[in-house]
């Protein structure tokens, strides 16, 4: 009887200890895929991951934060994750990727008249490409936001 109980009380501990912690996920205010309206966070990125979160019955939290903190966050605590993030070649090892759940593009306008013939990233008189906030690293100009 003794070993019996024994048993269950080691197969109820491995059982709650096999349940999914909740998993955090961070975005930051970031429109049209990630903002608060009428007190309640929505977005297009929004919508793709709550729709993830019904189909895993996946325990989650969703927290609007600033990007940076977001960032820095998901670096140091497990069971979380960021999106919207543009995809960079430096961040490709930090995470383990999703998506992409939208893709944007970079362009340059000019008023009509202004004399302006600008055919590549060189010739607009930029001296380096764009940079991703907080990160300096370079980011194409067709970068995927997952």
């Amino acid at each position: 009887m003794w070993l019996k109980s024994w048993f269950v009380v080691l197969l109820l501990g491995c059982c709650t200890s096999a349940q999914a912690a909740e998993l955090r996920l961070y975005t930051e205010e970031y429109r049209p895929l990630s903002y608060i309206e009428d007190g309640r966070l929505t977005g297009m990125a929004v919508e793709v991951v709550e729709l993830l979160i019904q189909r895993t019955g996946q325990d989650t939290r969703i927290e609007l934060v600033p990007w940076t903190r977001g960032y820095h966050q998901v670096q140091r605590e497990a069971n979380s994750g960021l999106f919207s993030t543009v995809r960079t070649a430096r961040r490709e090892a930090l995470f383990q990727w999703v998506g992409p759940i939208a893709r944007g593009y970079t362009s340059f306008y000019a008023r009509r008249g202004a004399g302006l013939n600008v055919r590549t990233l060189q010739e607009s008189g930029a001296s380096t490409p764009s940079r991703c906030p907080s990160s300096g690293t370079p980011m194409s100009t067709s970068a995927t936001v997952v």
